[in-house]
């Protein structure tokens, strides 16, 4: 009997023993790649804000084949950015003609006077330092007078003829279909110009 108990006694103190020291468990570790920096597709009209100092808003209005009239509003963010409802105001009265009388018509915003005439101007309107303008008819291709818009006068990237439903809004001015752009950048080598000589405003 004695020594059944001795034998007993080992035998518990094992158990207590295994049944306190569970094996740990197993620590996995994983290696997880580090994602490889990639340029994400950005919209080309999209500017770092610090980089954002002036804004161009602006209309291609179809004329005769292969001519548009350009409306463009351009300065600094702090001058065009106040004004915005009246450029839209002005931009939204304008019709071209359907008896042929006068190629254009529109409304002059409040506020807002007719300025002296410049060249290659149908009309400028002035409030101050600000200046709204409608060209005369200019030929070329809608995406290099956008682009000349976008890189010349306001400093960002060029599109391709792809992107350029990306950086436009069509826009109905009566039945006639026009575009509408809002341009911001750091400012151009071109930005103090009117009408560039090429003809592309």
């Amino acid at each position: 009997m004695i020594g059944q108990k001795f034998w007993l006694i080992p035998a518990a103190f094992a158990a207590v023993v295994l049944s306190g020291c569970k094996p740990e468990e197993e620590i996995r570790t994983y290696t997880v790649e580090k994602e490889t920096e990639r340029t994400v597709p950005t919209k080309a009209e999209q500017v770092p804000v610090g980089d954002a100092k002036f804004r161009l808003l602006g209309a291609i209005i179809p004329a005769e084949k292969g001519y548009s009239w350009f409306v463009r509003f351009y300065g600094s963010i702090d001058q065009v950015s106040p004004l915005e409802e009246d450029f839209n105001k002005f931009l939204t009265s304008i019709r071209p003609s359907a008896d042929g009388s006068k190629p254009l018509t529109w409304t002059t915003p409040p506020g807002w006077t007719v300025g002296p005439a410049k060249q290659m101007r149908m009309v400028t309107l002035q409030k101050g330092a600000a200046e709204i303008y409608i060209s005369d008819p200019i030929g070329g291709s809608i995406l290099d007078n956008i682009n000349s818009w976008r890189f010349d006068i306001v400093g960002i990237p060029k599109v391709t003829q792809t992107e350029l439903a990306n950086v436009t809004a069509e826009l109905m001015l009566g039945t006639t279909k026009a575009m509408r752009v809002d341009f911001r950048g750091p400012g151009g080598k071109g930005r103090m110009g009117g009408v560039p000589l090429s003809g592309k405003n």
